[in-house]
């Protein structure tokens, strides 16, 4: 198995491009500050350059959030289950702890901003009946109330009592708060 620490971290990279996007946001209302005052558009410059430099500032602190909870979660704090996508063809891994799940490389938080945790459970594969899989169910706001999100990870072979007493920690310690 991978060492937590050969994984990426995909959240400085949203990091990097918010904060580009506010340097970019800044740099349009300097420039309706500074440019050509003769021209009469030049308070678009601050009303598109403010909106963008505005939703930098909303989503600059909502990434460091996920930033440093995925660092944990690679730091291997508060892990309750690690094991092989047996399906993944990039050699993933499946790293669940008490803050979320970790899988293919995403970030999906039980219980952070919009995201959050509304079920899960073990089920036979829908393919083969013979392999069993966690069916996790997630939310978000939309406009009218909240979007569901389903996903499902395979349980490797042998693992089936380790994944239904992760179910059980989860709904009791997790989704009961």
């Amino acid at each position: 198995m991978r060492t937590l620490e050969d994984f990426r971290n995909n959240q400085k990279i949203n990091l990097i491009v918010w904060a580009a996007v506010l340097i970019i946001g800044a740099g349009i209302v300097a420039y309706g500050i500074l440019g050509d005052k003769d021209v009469d558009y030049y308070i678009g410059y601050y009303m598109i350059g403010g909106f963008i430099a505005l939703g930098s500032i909303i989503a600059i602190p909502i990434f460091i959030n996920r930033l440093k909870m995925t660092d944990r979660i690679l730091m291997g704090e508060n892990i309750l289950a690690r094991w092989p996508d047996t399906e993944s063809k990039k050699s993933n891994e499946i790293i669940v702890s008490a803050e979320g799940l970790f899988w293919d490389y995403n970030l999906y938080p039980f219980k952070k901003y919009s995201m959050r945790l509304e079920d899960l459970k073990i089920a036979a594969d829908p393919d083969d009946a013979t392999k069993k899989r966690i069916f996790w169910t997630f939310t978000s706001p939309q406009k009218n109330g909240r979007a569901t999100h389903h996903y499902d990870t395979p349980i490797p072979k042998g693992e089936e009592s380790k994944a239904e007493g992760l179910i059980t920690v989860i709904k009791s310690q997790i989704l009961q708060k």
